[in-house]
């Protein structure tokens, strides 16, 4: 609760209540009777009449106190705040070529492959973006949005629990799903907007060059993070074949120069996960370079607060008054 005077500068009318009770104790003069023996009306003494004076003196200067801080315009006021956040437009762009097939990553110590590794994480890391828009594109030999920009994560959980290997082509197109995603973030110009573009291969379909895409992201102002997942050694590939799944191994080959350049280029941040346990620091250190905006403004409401003193003052006033003509009657 705060409080503040309108007219402070009228409370130096105080200085008024000790000068009248100066004069009003020492130099009013008051009513009297001459008597020629008082020692038979001593009997009729009593405290309550010697207290009778200064009781409405100081009655009287109480009032005049009130009606003084009425005039000097006393307000009650709260200070309220109001916090805008602000999020941002997210497009994760998810690599679901054949490659990602590869069993060289772990989900608490059972080997799984790469891709649903990513989609656990990814799940993990947007339940974190309160207020955020997010989207999903994914890409193979094309690239498609799987999911536009929602703030309904149920929905997008749901999405990207039903992504497949394979689902978008067998290759991988990198330029291609670059561009789908700055087409979805393009129209969204009061957010911050960014693009985390998963892959573990090399670009090898699409019409439009990675480089060529981040130059297009530059321009819009889209900030991309590029994520290198898995190893250049031989890993284990889960296959189908007639007879039902077969393991194979192959060599796995990651374009980690394309994929620093991209993030150069956008005034982004590349990184390389080898195992599930670095996938989930870069998603957690992505989070933290990117977080949601506050905007706090706080204003104070004040209401005028007189008429208490009024009422009071009045009060008093009007009480002493009778009691002056009553209970503190006085002859002469």
């Amino acid at each position: 609760m705060n409080f503040r005077l309108e007219n402070p500068y009228l409370l130096f009318g105080h200085v008024i209540a000790p000068v009248l009770l100066i004069y009003l104790l020492r130099f009013r003069k008051t009513s009297y009777l001459i008597y020629s023996n008082i020692k038979e009306l001593i009997q009729f003494k009593s405290r309550a009449g010697s207290l009778r004076r200064p009781a409405i003196i100081s009655s009287r200067i109480f009032a005049l106190i009130m009606f003084i801080l009425a005039l000097a315009g006393p307000q009650f006021g709260a200070t309220y705040e109001t916090i805008h956040q602000k999020g941002i437009d997210i497009i994760l762009c998810l690599d679901t070529s054949g490659s990602m097939r590869a069993v060289d990553f772990k989900i608490e110590s059972d080997p799984v492959q790469r891709l649903e590794v990513v989609k656990k994480l990814a799940a993990d890391f947007i339940k974190t973006r309160v207020n955020d828009r997010i989207g999903i594109v994914v890409f193979g030999k094309e690239a498609v949005t799987l999911c536009p920009l929602t703030v309904d994560f149920a929905t997008l959980l749901r999405f990207l629990d039903n992504i497949q290997i394979g689902m978008a082509g067998d290759m991988t197109a990198l330029g291609s799903a670059l561009a789908v995603g700055v087409k979805r973030l393009g129209n969204s110009s009061e957010r911050s907007r960014i693009i985390i573009l998963l892959t573990d291969g090399i670009s090898n379909s699409g019409a439009l060059a990675p480089e060529e895409a981040a130059a297009i992201a530059r321009v819009f102002g889209i900030k991309v993070y590029t994520i290198g997942v898995g190893t250049d050694k031989i890993v284990s590939f889960e296959t189908d074949t007639p007879f039902g799944k077969t393991t194979v191994l192959k060599a796995a080959h990651l374009d980690e120069e394309t994929l620093k350049k991209i993030a150069l280029t956008t005034g982004g941040l590349f990184f390389k996960a080898s195992d599930s346990a670095g996938l989930k620091e870069i998603f957690d250190s992505i989070a933290k370079l990117e977080k949601n905006r506050f905007e706090l403004k706080s204003y104070t409401g004040f209401r005028e607060g007189f008429i208490p003193f009024v009422i009071t003052g009045l009060a008093v006033f009007i009480l002493t008054e009778i009691l002056t003509h009553t209970l503190f009657l006085k002859i002469p």
